[in-house]
């Protein structure tokens, strides 16, 4: 087998195939190949093959842009995107009141039933 390297100054000169070119599209689009740069440089210390790289930016889509904060679509996340994760984050927080206050009411049946209330209760 032949590995074949070839060197660039900047990814943004890579000739990305299959779901890596939309990546890098993505990527260039929301001005942060700078930051990719850096990130492979970080990612393939010892260099990588043209198929190495091409698939860190197919199969690692969704970390690249969580690094370089972008969204899961490769764009800079707008305000909107902003509000409906905040907007996400309270509904699973009421999600997680109501399974506490559920739990904690079959906790305090269970406890309830486990206590014989029986004619002591009536003699007080």
């Amino acid at each position: 087998m032949i590995t074949v390297k070839t060197e660039l100054d900047s990814i943004r000169d890579f000739d990305a195939w299959s779901g890596a070119k939309d990546t890098l599209e993505n990527i260039i689009a929301a001005g942060k190949v700078d930051e990719l740069d850096s990130l492979a440089e970080e990612y393939f210390p010892d260099g990588c093959t043209d198929t190495e790289l091409n698939d860190w930016l197919w199969f690692d889509s969704d970390s690249i842009y969580e690094y370089l904060g972008l969204d899961e679509n490769g764009e800079i996340p707008t305000e909107d995107d902003e509000d409906e994760d905040e907007d996400e984050d309270e509904e699973d927080e009421d999600e997680d009141d109501e399974d506490y206050d559920e739990l904690h009411a079959q906790e305090w049946m269970a406890y309830n039933n486990e206590y014989d209330y029986g004619d002591d209760a009536s003699k007080k």
